[in-house]
């Protein structure tokens, strides 16, 4: 079997979306990561992300293999800068590794219009500074979300350590309102958030279909192969 060689650049703090991928990458994938220092998820951290340590990451994957793919696991990272600078992301990944690429943001937004662009509710680990700026850009981008909440956290590797329990109470408790909100999908956002492995759960308790970072980077890797995404359970993995 010949694989096929991903490049993920992921922050520093991130350990889950590596693990989603390990579960959920088609055989013939793997990957190899470079990752990018992250002080908090904020702003500020994310723009000097984009500008200092994306341009490293880079660097450290040229030469060493052709790869198939490349991806910016970062999804409020993503874009940052809007729409100009979320393109010009992607167009400095391609021109640099010679291969298509996508960063976590551009998945999202595919998932999003690939869904008929409904309203949309999304939640996320961030704190409320973040969810307003992310709001703002998904607006810019001609999407709709018509609510938002966070659990209120700036750390990364607190994100990371999230209980799968905590998360379903949390979502749990925001059903209502995403019901009274006229919300048709519900994305859960953040590549180092456990949301991935819970998805079918996540969407039994919402009676509404649900999207997540990391479901919608493995469907666009699929993509590449001509595959539909994938519409089961995600596997769990054996440990965290």
């Amino acid at each position: 079997m010949t694989m096929k060689h991903l490049a993920l650049l992921v922050p520093n703090t991130d350990t889950t979306l590596e693990t989603d991928l390990r579960c959920g990458l088609p055989a013939d994938w793997t990957y190899h990561s470079s990752r990018m220092h992250l002080d908090e998820v904020g702003e500020q951290a994310e723009r000097d992300m984009v500008d200092k340590e994306l341009p490293k990451g880079l660097a450290s994957f040229r030469g060493i293999i052709p790869f198939s793919a490349a991806v910016f696991g970062c999804t409020s990272a993503s874009a940052v800068y809007g729409r100009k600078g979320a393109q010009q992301l992607k167009e400095t990944m391609q021109e640099s590794l010679h291969c298509p690429a996508a960063s976590a943001f551009s998945c999202v937004e595919e998932a999003i219009y690939g869904a008929g662009n409904p309203p949309m509710a999304f939640l996320s680990p961030y704190i409320d500074s973040v969810n307003t700026f992310f709001a703002g850009t998904l607006r810019e981008f001609g999407i709709h979300p018509v609510c938002y909440q966070g659990m209120g956290i700036v750390q990364d590797p607190e994100i990371a350590a999230i209980a799968p329990e905590q998360t379903l109470s949390f979502v749990r408790s925001q059903k209502e309102k995403i019901h009274q909100a006229g919300a048709k999908l519900v994305f859960l956002s953040c590549t180092n958030w456990r949301v991935y492995e819970q998805k079918a759960a996540l969407e039994a308790i919402l009676e509404l279909p649900v999207i997540t970072s990391n479901s919608c980077i493995l469907d666009w890797i699929r993509s590449l192969d001509g595959q539909a995404p994938q519409a089961n359970e995600p596997p769990v993995p054996a440990s965290r």
